[in-house]
């Protein structure tokens, strides 16, 4: 892969708490082992958790590059995987991609940065916010998270929907996460794909699932990848094969994530 064609996926969920933040975290750790020079940019502004997952600390964050305070390299965290982390501040105050727009020395800094990396994971906010939607259509891949909770799977399809608003040309692949079997998740799965073909003529691409695991909450609480865990636990596993699953899927090479989001014109998704 040469330095000016990388990938960049999303992941997302239409609702917090489905481990959208963890995953994201351990499948970037995970293609990173496998050799890819990998970059997890956290997009939660204000809220942001990846590097807590990682237990790291930046002095600058995300937020601070947008604003000009400091530059990309400042920020960054390196893993002792070797994956790179751009954090997002966890101090409460909402900012989005507004603050750095119409910024070109911010927007060059980024896209140079991100030039050096094969891969991009973007680890989006909750909800169905406008900056959520910017980010994850800024993308090349969207991998979009759902759990059996009904709640979840309700706020997963009014995600989707919101994001076919605003760009028609989308390939969505579904996660089933936190599932008690493959049955539960095949089940999931067939449900939310006929959902999406019925009332939005949208093609869905199953990714697979991530089983219930303790060993996830394990990994949580001691700030450690369990895509890390010795033997490898059934999510370990899962994360894996999913890592696997991206890397071999078929790949449209795009312009700059961060070139996209910076210069995202809402007249130009509706299509």
């Amino acid at each position: 892969m040469s330095e000016d064609q990388h990938r960049t996926i999303a992941i997302t969920s239409g609702k917090g708490g489905v481990g959208k933040s963890c995953v994201a975290y351990n499948l970037a750790v995970s293609v990173s082992r496998i050799g890819f020079k990998t970059l997890l940019v956290d997009t939660d502004f204000g809220l942001g958790s990846c590097s807590v997952l990682a237990g790291a600390h930046s002095e600058f964050t995300l937020e601070d590059i947008l604003l000009g305070r400091c530059t990309p390299i400042d920020a960054t965290i390196e893993c002792p995987s070797g994956l790179c982390v751009l954090p997002a501040s966890s101090n409460g105050q909402g900012l989005d991609w507004l603050v750095g727009r119409n910024k070109e020395n911010v927007a060059k800094s980024l896209v140079d940065f991100e030039r050096q990396f094969e891969l991009i994971v973007v680890d989006t906010a909750a909800g169905l916010g406008v900056s959520t939607i910017e980010t994850t259509i800024s993308t090349d891949s969207i991998m979009l998270m759902v759990t059996p909770d009904p709640t979840a799977i309700a706020d997963a399809y009014a995600s989707l929907k919101m994001l076919y608003a605003h760009e028609k040309d989308l390939t969505v692949h579904l996660l089933a996460n936190m599932v008690e079997s493959k049955r539960e998740a095949e089940n999931l799965q067939v449900k939310f794909a006929q959902l999406a073909d019925r009332f939005l003529g949208a093609q869905i691409e199953n990714l697979g699932y991530i089983p219930m695991d303790r060993y996830v909450r394990e990994g949580v609480k001691r700030q450690i990848p369990f895509a890390t865990f010795k033997p490898a636990p059934p999510a370990a596993e899962a994360i894996e094969l999913l890592a696997t699953r991206w890397l071999s899927a078929r790949h449209d090479n795009s312009s700059s994530f961060f070139e996209r989001v910076l210069m995202f014109d809402n007249t130009e998704s509706n299509r």
